[in-house]
């Protein structure tokens, strides 16, 4: 009884906590768009940037020392990291660095929380819930980015987004508390190894070679884009050999979920930098973003979770190959409207497939509990390999390469190889089933 009402508890909280990763954002979509940006990589990091980079490894060991009781914490914790920023926002408090040091921190922690409780659902009888805020939860870093920095582009005050946060946060506040006071009895989780939880926190640490390894300045007379595609280019490929490395430790099946999150998560991340944040679309693309993660919440609930995603890999594909031929046209500008439209669908369509593929890597992670070590391990170098290599390709039009448009034929790429591992998992199910 008691297991039930915590896992209800666990359903509830963990949901709340998806409006925050939404609102916090993301750090692929962030990464793309500082990888392609002329500016950015030549700030010197700060001492925080270091301290943040041990949060996921600090995440997912306090999580393997009690997987079954741990997460209600890291939501708990996640909750409170999020709060000082949005109250500055709000008009309360000063304005301190350590506030930003902890809206960032705020992410890994939920993040690690929220897979953490799906495992802890699917184990106690509920795989359908667990993946869907896993799917939920992952769909939302790439989602909350763009809408985020749209609104406040637009002339949105940030208290619109503090104001909101506020909210999730007492509702997390109060269901994390809930669950560690009833949970009592709950079916025992198994415990990740050791030497795997140690290598996923070891490659959710790899943005450090981002920050040691900065671009040279551009010559003089020469473009700074050019430098900076040469620089994307070699840190993707190293990012690329360490996140293949280090899914190895995870065997087979974990090496191919990992593969197929990161290409998914890079690709979308790259897809959504695209989308168009005008005045009179920021309201359109917003809305998209949030039914779109809301559809992908029961698309990754769904028994057929998998072929769903499959199903939307198609209309994105075609939508995208559409974009490319148009931009090769004589006279591109013409479909401007055109490109808009197209690409709120995708948004829409995209990132509730990803949302559904996202649920069926965590289910089938799920039997020995490696999604929180697998989706915020390898899939962090992985996911910054291939939106790294995708930033190249952006800025290979300075080097007048009319062959490499932009992203779309490596994005388009990399969603097909994705679909077809999906399928590779799906006729090759787990052995174990969830227990009832």
């Amino acid at each position: 009884m008691a297991g039930t009402r915590s896992t209800t508890v666990l359903g509830v909280c963990a949901t709340a906590c998806l409006g925050l990763v939404f609102l916090n954002g993301g750090t692929l979509t962030a990464a793309f768009e500082q990888a392609r940006s002329a500016t950015p990589l030549l700030f010197a990091p700060g001492p925080a940037d270091f301290i943040l980079l041990a949060v996921p490894a600090i995440a997912l060991l306090l999580w393997r020392k009690a997987p079954g009781r741990s997460w209600p914490l890291l939501l708990l914790a996640g909750a409170v990291c999020a709060v000082p920023l949005p109250l500055f926002w709000l008009g309360i408090g000063r304005t301190v660095g350590v506030l930003s040091v902890l809206a960032l921190a705020s992410t890994p922690l939920l993040t690690v929380g929220i897979l953490g409780g799906a495992m802890a659902l699917w184990h106690n009888g509920r795989p359908r819930t667990g993946a869907a805020i896993a799917g939920a939860a992952m769909v939302g870093q790439l989602v909350g980015a763009p809408v985020r920095s749209g609104l406040i582009t637009v002339g949105y005050p940030e208290s619109w987004i503090g104001g909101p946060i506020i909210y999730l946060v007492v509702i997390v506040v109060a269901g994390a508390a809930a669950a560690v006071a009833i949970q009592r009895d709950v079916q025992p989780i198994p415990v990740p190894d050791l030497r795997i939880t140690l290598i996923a926190g070891l490659a959710a640490a790899t943005p450090l070679i981002g920050l040691l390894w900065r671009p040279a300045p551009p010559a003089r007379g020469q473009l700074p884009e050019a430098t900076f595609g040469d620089h994307s280019l070699h840190l993707g490929l190293v990012f690329l050999a360490i996140g293949l490395i280090t899914a190895g430790f995870f065997g087979l099946r974990g090496f191919l979920c990992a593969t197929t999150a990161a290409l998914i998560l890079g690709a979308f991340a790259t897809l959504l930098g695209n989308v168009p944040r005008g005045d009179d679309l920021v309201w359109i693309v917003t809305g998209a973003a949030v039914l779109s993660t809301v559809a992908g919440y029961f698309v990754a609930f769904s028994r057929l979770r998998a072929w769903l995603a499959l199903g939307g890999i198609g209309p994105v594909v075609a939508g995208l190959a559409l974009i490319y031929a148009l931009l090769l046209t004589d006279g591109p500008a013409d479909y401007n409207d055109f490109f808009n439209v197209l690409s709120v669908a995708l948004l829409l369509i995209g990132t509730t497939a990803a949302a559904g593929a996202f649920g069926f890597l965590a289910e089938t992670l799920a039997a020995r509990s490696l999604a929180p070590a697998v989706l915020a391990g390898p899939v962090v170098p992985l996911g910054l390999g291939v939106v790294h290599l995708f930033a190249y390709f952006s800025l290979l039009r300075w080097k007048d390469d009319a062959a490499a448009h932009g992203t779309y034929p490596a994005t388009i790429a990399a969603i097909l190889l994705a679909g077809g591992l999906l399928v590779v998992l799906a006729l090759r199910p787990a052995a174990l089933s969830p227990p009832r």
